[in-house]
């Protein structure tokens, strides 16, 4: 039992901790992307115009193949009778920082 309980606290620390990491890199998305289409936009060099342009298309169609998937995923789910299936639970942040000792 003792195993399960340090399991299970293991767990919930890692993911509060990558919820802590991917709510730094989401906030500096809007900022990324206004950094990517100046680059497209207003560089005087057409290498780093066309690697803009590149990274924006690229990053458009794997977010359209993540939803697509996605959809086919609940479709998949919703035929099996699975869609009362709990949803997996969005990360939120710690409500304080995490110690080496949370996982203890």
């Amino acid at each position: 039992m003792r195993d399960d309980r340090f399991t299970s606290r293991v767990a919930r620390v890692r993911d509060e901790a990558l919820t802590v990491g991917l709510s730094a890199i989401i906030d500096r998305m809007a900022r990324a992307g206004r950094v990517v289409g100046d680059l497209m936009d207003e560089s005087a060099d057409d290498r780093v115009r066309l690697a803009a342009a590149k990274t924006v298309l690229d990053n458009v169609l794997k977010c359209y193949d993540v939803i697509a998937l996605s959809e086919r995923v609940k479709e998949l789910e919703r035929r099996a009778g699975m869609a009362d299936l709990q949803q997996p639970r969005t990360p939120r942040p710690p409500d304080r920082e995490l110690t080496v000792e949370d996982a203890e």
